[in-house]
């Protein structure tokens, strides 16, 4: 028994300061370093609140098992990462997680944005529900179930354009006849045969986009990463330009970028910047028919008011300046909560991120559990400057 105390007890105190401290050092290089190399950016991808979890544990026991000895293990540097630990603690509830925003009520915006990777395993009912009771103006559902919802979900989607007119009555309130012509209509009252009918959703590339404006055009840019075309290495930015949201056309793009674990994000965030560089169409616009046609003459790939989508690399990342430049975070400056969006039961990272340029104000962000699906669903409000 006394070698168990004056022996055993010491010892283990010390490991266990030790661990605590190696995967202190670890977390610390990552966000330092971020993955500006492929190395780090493992470190980087170390989820603070698996850290918070098992080092404050560590440091405690180690604690308990020194009282129990006749003899000190770790007393030294136990304090100092106690203090860290303390620190650390403080700036996640606070830095990461903004629990001070939480006492303020949030401000209104004039642009609603929702942004879904549904990427789901199992059932999918409801997903369309779930979109609308949020009221967005710009609604965004990546990679939908292939099954019996995505039917469900696309006419979900398509209701958030405006309804269509309501029918004439006469006096009585009876539906007046509509093949009465008028006597005093001019041509010039005459609808243009030759004008695009106002579009309000778009599917490709797995990507669903729905709005309350017309999109007037929209394109993108695909690519592969690895030298791997899969599902893991595929990669994806849309482009849609709106109209009807706010004084200018607004330009959104939707990203999708590869998952796989062993690409480099650095190197894929330049691939993604190279697709888009590159892109020389086709470009698709409305068809007075209402359908999508492709535009002879592309143009360039137009800059973005708004980034929004499934980055798969965590916020905070070197990488993400390669695509999206200066522009803003908006879970960064106005989120609320902690902005993890995966996975979806119990999120530890977050990988969906919405960009906002100098033209938008970010008002509020937050992540919601839509109950299905692999990640959470990110929702932003904002208005113009």
């Amino acid at each position: 028994m006394a070698w168990f105390r004056k022996r055993l007890l010491p010892g283990s105190a010390r490991l266990l300061v030790v661990v605590a401290l190696l995967l202190l050092v670890a977390w610390t290089v990552g966000q330092i370093l971020t993955d500006q190399h492929h190395i780090t950016q493992y470190l980087w991808w170390i989820p603070t609140p698996v850290v918070l979890a098992l080092a404050w544990p560590l440091v405690v026991l180690s604690w308990i098992l020194e009282r129990l000895s006749t003899r000190l293990g770790g007393y030294q540097l136990r304090p100092i990462l106690s203090f860290a630990l303390l620190g650390i603690t403080l700036w996640f509830l606070f830095g990461v997680g903004h629990l001070h925003r939480s006492l303020f009520p949030a401000g209104k915006g004039s642009l609603r944005v929702a942004y879904w990777n549904l990427a789901v395993d199992d059932q999918a009912e409801g997903a369309g529900d779930v979109i609308l009771d949020l009221d967005p103006d710009i609604a965004v559902v990546a990679n939908p179930r292939w099954d019996q919802t995505r039917g469900p979900l696309f006419e979900a989607l398509r209701t958030l354009g405006p309804p269509p007119p309501e029918a004439e009555t006469d006096a009585q309130g009876a539906p007046s006849d509509p093949i009465e012509p008028d006597p005093d209509a001019t041509e010039a009252d005459l609808p243009d045969p030759t004008e695009p009918t106002a579009m309000h959703f778009l599917f490709s590339s797995e990507i669903a986009l729905a709005t309350r404006g017309s999109i007037t055009r929209w394109g993108s840019a695909t690519f592969a990463a690895g030298g791997v075309d899969d599902h893991e290495h595929r990669g994806v930015v849309l482009f849609a330009e709106i109209e009807g949201l706010s004084a200018q056309i607004l330009t959104v793009w939707v990203v999708d970028l590869p998952s796989a674990p062993a690409l480099w994000r650095m190197e894929t965030m330049r691939l993604a910047r190279s697709a888009v560089a590159s892109w020389n169409g086709p470009t698709f616009a409305p068809s007075p028919e209402g359908r999508w046609i492709a535009q002879p003459e592309a143009g360039v790939f137009p800059n973005a008011d708004l980034i929004v989508g499934d980055f798969n690399t965590p916020r905070g990342s070197a990488s993400l300046e390669e695509l999206v430049g200066s522009r803003t975070n908006v879970g960064t400056v106005a989120g609320r909560g902690f902005g993890y969006t995966w996975p979806r039961r119990r999120s530890i990272l977050a990988i969906d991120h919405c960009f906002a340029d100098e033209s938008l104000k970010p008002v509020s962000a937050r992540t919601l559990d839509p109950g299905m699906g692999r990640h959470r669903l990110l929702l932003v409000d904002l208005k113009q400057r």
